[in-house]
């Protein structure tokens, strides 16, 4: 497995996963500022898509937050501030800078046809519109139970309606969280606490949630599937893959859209 690298929280924890599985000869699709002087507008972009992570890492009521995540995801102690290093992607040996921060700009599908035999994982928000999934294999992991809980801000509707978290690891097609699931989960929510919660703002939470809780969620699951302890068969016939379209059919099916403000307010009242 490679990775699109995609700027921000989710991007930095993979990214961390495979160093810290020695993976460092695996290509790293790098959506870079073309701008010269390259390396500045690179570490502009850095600071601004991980600014609510870089403001809070070192906070002493957020660092008590991040002790609890890195425990119950059984991380090392300190794993969470080396995410936020901005020098680590320049210790793997396949950078390939696209010179461009769009995963959909046309000028990037003639730098993907060398990379059509191997997976990438989706580390991006943005819905990657068919020309790019044509050209190359992605996967992605999705902070919900599918077909539970689609859509946006997944984690957070998770905790909200079933207090507890969810993955599904799957690849990417046309439409949004539909295509083939290789993997699922349910996991207990484990109520994280963060401390003198009432300095912070509705906004500073949610920042603080998809800086350290929803990105190490799916890093967690990154890292057992590198370590083999998920096995994941990326050779699906289209019989398998009918057979759970037809199955997930009689499942809960729900699609989601961001949390409001109001339904922000109410989940950070009882949550975090």
């Amino acid at each position: 497995m490679n990775l699109i690298f995609d700027e921000g929280p989710i991007a930095r924890s993979y990214l961390m996963i495979f160093k810290e599985n020695n993976l460092l000869d695996r290509k790293i699709l790098f959506l870079n500022f073309p701008y010269k002087p390259m390396r500045f507008f690179n570490y502009f972009r850095f600071h601004k898509q991980n600014f609510f992570a870089l403001k809070f890492i070192k906070n002493p009521n957020v660092k008590y937050l991040i002790d609890q995540i890195q425990e119950y995801f059984n991380l090392r102690k300190n794993f969470i501030n080396d995410v936020y290093d901005y020098s680590n992607i320049f210790d793997f040996k396949n950078l390939i800078k696209l010179n461009n921060t769009n995963i959909n700009d046309f000028s990037i599908l003639s730098k993907l046809k060398n990379n059509q035999k191997e997976i990438f994982l989706n580390s991006g928000k943005k819905i990657i519109v068919k020309e790019v999934i044509e050209k190359i294999k992605i996967v992605h992991f999705h902070p919900g139970y599918i077909p539970e809980i689609k859509g946006a801000d997944s984690s957070l509707r998770s905790v909200n309606l079933y207090k507890q978290l969810g993955i599904s690891f799957f690849e990417l097609n046309k439409k949004i969280d539909d295509g083939y699931v290789y993997f699922r989960e349910k996991k207990a929510y484990p109520n994280f606490k963060l401390n003198n919660k009432f300095n912070f703002s509705i906004k500073e939470k949610y920042n603080i949630w998809h800086s350290f809780i929803d990105p190490i969620l799916r890093a967690y699951y990154l890292n057992k599937i590198l370590k083999k302890e998920i096995i994941i068969n990326y050779d699906i016939g289209s019989e398998k893959k009918l057979n759970q379209n037809l199955k997930f059919k009689n499942e809960e099916n729900n699609y989601y859209s961001f949390l409001s403000q109001n339904e922000k307010k109410k989940f950070f009242e009882t949550n975090l």
